[in-house]
C-alpha cells in the first residue's frame, strides 16, 4: 500500500501495481505542522521532518508515527539517513542536527553559518554534504566536527545527491546543476538544456549516467551523467523519487502525483484526494510509499 502524508497531516495508501484504488488518507495525526521531507532506510523505518522542529518516526512501516524530540522550534527542510541509526537534518538559520541512535536523541551541530540550509546527504558516518542559500555548499569529513565551505556564488541550491563517494550533483535556482567527480573537491557546471531559466527543486541519480531533476516548470532527464538534460514533463514538480531506472514518481502543487514505468518517457496522473502542496515522496519497498506536504 502506498501511503501519503500531507500536511495537516494526511497519510494516503496505494497499491503500486493495480491492487489498490489509488492514494487514500491513512490518518490525520500526529501533527498539524507543515511537513517538508521524508526519508526511508528500509521497509520499516522512515523519518519525516517539518516546521517548528517536527520530527516523526515510524518503525512499523507507517502503521503508526511517533514524535521525536528535536530540541528546537526552528523549521527543518531536509533529512538524510545513512542507516537506521545515523541520520542528519538541516533547516533554517544554519541549523544542522545529527543522531547516532535512530533519533532517540538529536544533537545540534554547529554549521558556522546562519544561512537557510535546504538539503543534506551523508555518504558515511564521517562524510556529509549540505547545500543551501546563496550557493552554499558545506562538506564535513569528520562527522560534523568541522565544515569546509565550498560556496559557489549564485542564488540557492535546493538539493544534493551522490551515487558513490566520488560522484555527486547539486541543483537549484538560475538553472544551476553542478557535478563533482572527486568527492566534492571541485564542482563543475552541468547543462540543463532547457533554454529557459529553471528553478530546480530536486535531483536524483540511479547510476553514473541516468538522473532526473524537477523544477517549477517540469521534470528533466539526463542519460550522460548530467552533461545534457531533456525535459520530459511539463508542469510544477516539487520533488521526485525513482525506485529504479524505469519506475518513478513526481509530486507538486495541488496534490499532484505523476508516475512513470518507462523511465519518464510517459507520465500518468494519480488521484490523491487532496489539493495540498506535496513536497517530498519516497518508497519503503516495491509496494509501500509516502508523500508529505503542506
Amino acid at each position: 500500500m502506498k501511503k501519503l502524508i500531507v500536511l495537516f497531516v494526511c497519510v494516503l495508501s496505494f497499491e503500486v501495481f493495480g491492487q489498490g484504488n489509488g492514494w487514500e488518507w491513512q490518518n490525520p495525526l500526529p501533527t498539524g505542522n507543515h511537513l517538508t521531507n521524508i526519508i526511508s532506510v528500509d521497509d520499516q523505518n522512515a523519518w519525516i521532518v517539518g516546521t517548528y522542529g517536527t520530527i516523526l518516526h515510524t518503525n512499523n512501516g507507517g502503521n503508526s508515527w511517533e514524535n521525536q524530540n528535536s530540541g528546537t522550534s526552528e523549521s527543518f527542510i531536509s533529512a538524510h539517513f545513512l542507516n537506521s541509526q545515523v541520520g542528519w537534518i538541516v533547516g533554517w538559520k544554519g541549523l544542522i542536527l545529527k543522531t547516532l541512535n535512530g533519533g532517540l536523541t538529536w544533537n545540534i551541530i554547529p554549521s558556522g553559518t546562519t544561512k537557510y540550509l535546504s538539503s543534506v546527504y551523508c555518504l558515511s558516518s564521517s562524510i556529509v554534504f549540505v547545500v543551501g542559500q546563496d550557493g552554499l555548499i558545506l562538506r564535513s569529513t569528520d562527522g560534523g566536527v568541522s565544515w569546509q565551505n565550498q560556496t559557489i556564488g549564485f542564488s540557492n541550491f535546493n538539493s544534493v545527491t551522490f551515487i558513490d563517494s566520488q560522484n555527486g550533483w547539486a541543483a537549484g535556482g538560475e538553472s544551476k546543476i553542478i557535478k563533482t567527480t572527486n568527492g566534492g573537491n571541485t564542482w563543475n557546471n552541468s547543462n540543463n538544456g532547457s533554454g529557459t531559466q529553471e528553478f530546480f527543486t530536486d535531483i536524483q541519480f540511479i547510476d553514473g549516467q541516468s538522473g532526473w531533476a524537477t523544477s517549477l516548470t517540469g521534470a528533466f532527464k539526463t542519460t550522460n551523467g548530467g552533461a545534457n538534460w531533456v525535459k520530459q514533463f511539463n508542469g510544477n514538480a516539487n520533488s521526485l523519487y525513482f525506485r529504479d531506472s524505469q519506475t518513478g514518481w513526481i509530486v507538486g502543487e495541488g496534490g499532484i502525483i505523476h508516475s512513470t514505468v518507462n523511465s519518464g518517457n510517459t507520465w500518468q496522473s494519480q488521484t490523491t484526494g487532496t489539493t495540498n502542496s506535496l513536497r517530498s515522496i519516497c518508497f519503503m519497498n516495491s509496494q509501500e510509499g509516502f508523500s508529505v506536504g503542506l
